[in-house]
């Protein structure tokens, strides 16, 4: 019996046809000292926080009005954050490669590239704009989305001078990152099929699969200081957090909110 395609699958296939376009072609590359992700997660780790700059997204349609995202960005630093998470997919996440190319050179915090990497035209897109870090989905490799292994795009992002966050929705993909090279690993605690989201995923995997020296990002559905502290005392490392820091009309001031009891 064949699975059912869900929502994973269908923002593959519209990255696929932006990468047919010519989306992810960019030529011009912007001069930048890169910054590491894993460092700055590890010198505030249990309160690393990396916010993410997204004005929409399929779970909770538009999340927040068209803005500048330069200054969103600069309050999200302002506030604390330690790294920023930009989404570049234009299709469901109403990202775009010029909102990375934008922050860039206006803050000095590590910049990761969020997006649904297939192929490797985004990596060089990644590194050309500036960005420090990769997100990786294991679940695209799963289901041979991506025109390379896990391994080699690890190895092609890592050449380019980019880190890679791998994302794991399962403990069997958790299993697997543990193995990979990856400089940071994240467990996004949303299901797939419902969109709906469980922090005890976090609290069950890392149970299960203790990480050890491994640096873990608990990702979706953190919306609370009580979340924080919770998933910090499930041994989560850092927390990237998206909507509720968007929903806001103080990006800084959200995030001050979510450190209150770390």
């Amino acid at each position: 019996m064949s699975r059912k395609p869900d929502t994973l699958d269908s923002i593959a296939a519209d990255v696929r046809n932006g990468i047919e376009r010519g989306y992810y072609d960019v030529r011009r590359g912007a001069k930048h000292r890169p910054t590491s992700l894993r460092q700055a997660v590890a010198r505030r780790r249990g309160r690393a926080i990396i916010a993410e700059v997204k004005f929409a997204s399929p779970a909770h349609g538009r999340i927040r009005a068209a803005s500048d995202p330069v200054a969103v960005a600069q309050q999200m630093v302002a506030g604390g954050a330690v790294a920023l998470s930009v989404l570049t997919e234009p299709t469901h996440f109403a990202g775009h490669l010029t909102n990375l190319a934008r922050i860039r050179p206006t803050v000095r915090v590590p910049l990761l590239m969020k997006d649904f990497i297939v192929a490797e035209v985004q990596l060089r897109a990644a590194e050309r704009l500036g960005a420090d870090a990769v997100l990786l989905i294991a679940t695209l490799f799963r289901r041979h989305h991506c025109d390379l292994s896990l391994r080699e795009m690890i190895r092609h992002a890592h050449d380019r001078g980019l880190e890679v966050l791998l994302e794991a929705y399962s403990r069997t993909e958790f299993e697997e990152a543990l193995a990979s090279e990856a400089d940071v690993l994240g467990i996004n605690n949303r299901d797939l099929r419902s969109m709906t989201v469980d922090l005890a995923k976090t609290e069950r995997i890392l149970r299960a699969c203790p990480p050890h020296r491994r640096l873990v990002v608990s990702e979706s559905g953190i919306e609370t200081p009580e979340d924080i502290q919770r998933l910090r005392q499930a041994g989560a490392h850092g927390f990237l957090v998206g909507t509720s820091i968007m929903r806001e009309a103080d990006p800084q001031a959200a995030i001050r909110r979510l450190m209150k009891l770390a």
